[in-house]
């Protein structure tokens, strides 16, 4: 998913709370928002590349996503050097912007920075989410090489199909 303003919006996902939605092995880039998650939403998000997005993860407070897979001990690739654990951590402003969307406007502005850090003082703890086996940077996704290969067989048949 690349070049959009929103990639990947959860919107009270499941709908059966017993359910389980699992989103693997995407390159999210380039996006203002990588992934927006709403309160009620409770995915699993692993295995996933998250490369030069504005915002890689918008959440909101009391969200239960897991960003990691605990039985594989896989989790996500961050922009950036790898850390032993990533953490996102929900800005007050985000949930402004989610009950009043005209507001994105002042994200370009100063006034910004301002209510976001009047925000942070006066709601000092919001959601955060983490990341224990974040992904190095130099790891190829674990499905690269098998599309290489059906790449590579589909262009040499092609290739050596006879002439109509």
């Amino acid at each position: 998913m690349v070049k959009n303003y929103l990639a990947i919006d959860f919107y009270r996902s499941p709908f059966n709370p017993w359910g389980r939605v699992e989103i693997t092995g995407n390159v999210i880039a380039y996006n203002n928002i990588g992934m927006r998650l709403d309160m009620i939403s409770s995915p699993y998000v692993y295995g996933n590349f998250f490369l030069e997005n504005i915002r890689d993860v918008v959440l909101l407070f009391n969200n239960r996503a897991v960003f990691y897979n605990e039985s594989i001990k896989v989790g996500n690739l961050w922009e950036g050097a790898p850390r032993d654990t990533h953490m996102i951590r929900q800005r007050v402003f985000d949930q402004l912007l989610y009950d009043y969307p005209q507001l994105e406007i002042l994200a370009v502005t100063p006034a910004f920075s301002i209510l976001e850090f009047i925000f942070g003082i006066t709601y000092p703890r919001g959601g955060e989410l983490v990341d224990k086996y974040p992904l190095s940077v130099g790891a190829p996704p674990p499905y690269l090489p098998l599309t290489f290969m059906i790449l590579i067989i589909v262009v040499v048949y092609v290739w050596r199909r006879p002439g109509y």
